[in-house]
């Protein structure tokens, strides 16, 4: 992965390599938009909303365990479905996308011009 790559090149571990995380449990399971999946082909079809993702080392806004995205907040969704997808660099499409649906055609033809 870039991720790997980048650490590697840096000289430093993976957090998901020192961290021990467990999955969360629970959460309301919901369907990942259409419009979404439309940017984002590699991501789940469905996600995990959370009031909180405790664990050991503080408060996470977002988690991918498993495949599985888990999520407290719009920005936390729109990184996971990022992450999960291997399309790091579409999360602020993402996110405007979760927080504005209305304005998709709008906002994808934006990205369109940006190359992203």
């Amino acid at each position: 992965s870039r991720a790997a790559a980048l650490a590697e090149l840096l000289g430093v571990e993976l957090a998901s390599d020192e961290l021990a995380l467990e999955p969360p449990a629970g959460g309301a399971e919901h369907p990942v938009p259409e419009v979404v999946r439309a940017v984002l082909p590699g991501a789940p079809r469905t996600w995990h909303e959370h009031d909180a993702l405790p664990t050991a080392y503080g408060e996470l806004d977002w988690q991918v365990a498993g495949g599985t995205v888990h999520a407290t907040t719009l920005d936390g969704l729109a990184r996971a479905l990022a992450w999960a997808a291997g399309a790091w660099e579409r999360r602020g499409l993402v996110a405007a996308l979760l927080l504005e649906p209305e304005r998709a055609g709008e906002l994808l033809a934006e990205a369109d011009l940006d190359g992203t």
